[in-house]
């Protein structure tokens, strides 16, 4: 049952990111109806304050899966390099806003793209707009990137981090694809 979305994803490979992590918050919201249920079991009648616990957990669980998706202005993404150190690390949080204006970029802006050559999101300070696009640089790397970012591979610009919440999303991804 738990890997369900791993069977129903490849049938609409369109459906992106948003099941999937709809999948992973309300599974473990399952199970956890399922042991309260089992432990209230010698209770005859449920009280109150176990309806609001359940809507509030509700509420928390819908918020963050929001938030984690990218469904809205806002996304949480755990960085999982150094690159960025000191100012970001390895296994901080970071909660990136999406652009409305190429005009929104500012210098020394810290970013969120994807390299398409390198497959993969990186997060990086801006350090020069040229006609092509955007040079970028880790703070703690020695030279620029040898690449251009280009506008529209920019997902937006990080506005808050939060250190060591990302941590248990970097180490289940090595776990996952064995690194």
């Amino acid at each position: 049952f738990s890997e369900l979305y791993l069977i129903v994803l490849p049938i609409i490979p369109d459906i992106g990111n948003y099941l999937n992590c709809i999948f992973l918050i309300i599974i473990p919201f399952v199970y956890y109806l399922l042991c309260n249920s089992i432990i209230n079991r010698t209770k005859k009648e449920k009280s109150r304050n176990d309806v609001v616990i359940n809507i509030i957990f509700i509420a928390i669980v819908l918020v963050i899966s929001a938030v984690v998706s990218g469904i809205f202005r806002y996304k949480l993404v755990a960085v999982g390099s150094g690159s960025m150190s000191p100012s970001i690390n390895y296994g901080d949080a970071i909660l990136v806003e999406r652009y409305k204006e190429e005009t929104d970029i500012k210098y020394q802006d810290v970013i969120y793209f994807y390299n398409k050559d390198m497959n993969k999101y990186i997060v990086h300070r801006v350090v020069e707009k040229t006609d092509d696009g955007y040079v970028t640089k880790g703070d703690s790397n020695n030279t620029k990137d040898n690449y251009i970012v280009k506008y529209e591979d920019i997902k937006g610009k990080v506005v808050l981090r939060i250190p060591y919440i990302g941590y248990p999303s970097i180490k289940l991804q090595e776990l996952v694809s064995g690194d």
